[in-house]
């Protein structure tokens, strides 16, 4: 019978052997964490998703869905031709050239645009505003005092809280 969010949080102080307040309150930060070290290196058919992103034709960039983890793949609906993932930096060569979409980068936020989520950019631009179609891999729903068991902790309980364990030892104190 797999652990619910209470339960957790118990075993990863036994585990632990730190009953310290510090480490009890880290503790949803700390399952959050392994949560998303499961979900990223199993890279689970039942976390992934799809959806058209809308991409600005002069600057290329698209806002993504809040619950994207990491991308997947990203091509052109019509063609289905897919795009290569390259590096923000590379992405740069193509500032000023127009045509048919062949690469994508998340990029980050700069200082000048505050802080906000990462945005997926296109290069080099089609001119008018396009859809990608991307497959990422989503968050989900999380453990917490109201949500106290998910799918994954369901599924893979162990393995949970083994994440759960190698957070708690790779945290810096």
């Amino acid at each position: 019978m797999p652990y619910n969010f209470s339960q957790r949080k118990a075993a990863i102080m036994d585990w632990g052997w730190d009953e310290s307040a510090e480490l009890e309150a880290a503790l949803p930060q700390i399952i959050a964490l392994a949560e998303t070290r499961v979900i990223m290196d199993l890279d689970l058919q039942t976390a992934r998703k799809r959806t058209t992103v809308i991409v600005d034709g002069v600057t290329g960039l698209g806002e993504l869905p809040a619950e994207v983890l990491a991308i997947r793949a990203v091509r052109i609906p019509e063609t289905k031709v897919a795009l290569i993932p390259s590096r923000e930096s590379y992405m740069d060569l193509f500032t000023s050239e127009v045509g048919t979409p062949r690469y994508w980068c998340l990029t980050t936020p700069s200082l000048q645009t505050g802080p906000s989520a990462p945005r997926l950019e296109i290069a080099p631009v089609s001119g008018a505003v396009g859809e990608v179609e991307i497959v990422y891999t989503q968050s989900g729903s999380r453990l917490s005092d109201s949500n106290t068991v998910t799918w994954l902790s369901s599924n893979y309980d162990s393995l949970l809280l083994l994440a759960c364990l190698v957070e708690v030892a790779t945290r810096s104190d």
